[in-house]
């Protein structure tokens, strides 16, 4: 049945055999309506691992703020690159569309203070995972030997939408598909791609 990347917590996380798991029950009884999820499972994993960007001092992200969404787009990338301030013009207009929160997973070994400070001289409010959760993450969302920088468009369950590499090229290509994923766009608004897309 394959494997389950599992999170232990400080005990970091594995690959499981899904059949020595409760994965799959746990699954048919949220199904039939017989356990309640406490909320979607992105969601769930990502809240309080966020810095709150839209302030000036450091603070985490309300859970409250991500309970709504409907999905996540998340960007690899170094804030200190050449590249970045670019890249971060181009997504900056993506902000909330249709609801979806940007999120980016820092590739630096820069401190949160650092981060918040350049994503705010840009003016671009994209929270982001704390520094010391970031690898781990990126390990987790990116398959191996993935470029970055990079992006996935994700439903807040987990379901990949679009990824690929990331350039303010893209972002004709990218807003479309959170258009069709999020707001009943018509197929035909999508633009050609060199992003791998997967339909919702």
């Amino acid at each position: 049945m394959g494997l389950a990347r599992i999170d232990f917590g400080s005990g970091g996380k594995y690959d499981v055999p899904v059949g020595k798991t409760d994965l799959v029950e746990l699954a048919n009884r949220i199904r039939r309506g017989e356990l309640a999820k406490a909320a979607p499972n992105f969601t769930l994993a990502m809240r309080m691992k966020l810095v709150d960007s839209d302030r000036a001092e450091l603070t985490s992200l309300s859970p409250e703020a991500m309970a709504d969404r409907p999905g996540f787009l998340c960007v690899f990338a170094d804030p200190a690159a050449s590249g970045f301030e670019a890249l971060a013009a181009a997504l900056a207009p993506l902000r909330d569309r249709h609801g979806v929160m940007t999120i980016l997973f820092p590739q630096s070994a820069q401190k949160d203070a650092r981060v918040l400070a350049r994503l705010r001289a840009l003016g671009w409010h994209a929270h982001f995972v704390y520094d010391f959760l970031s690898e781990a993450y990126t390990g987790t969302l990116l398959a191996p030997g993935t470029a970055i920088p990079a992006i996935v468009l994700q439903t807040n369950e987990g379901r990949v939408v679009f990824e690929g590499a990331a350039s303010p090229e893209i972002v004709p290509a990218l807003a479309a598909s959170i258009d069709r994923a999020f707001g009943g766009a018509p197929a035909s608004a999508s633009a050609s791609s060199p992003l791998t897309e997967s339909t919702p």
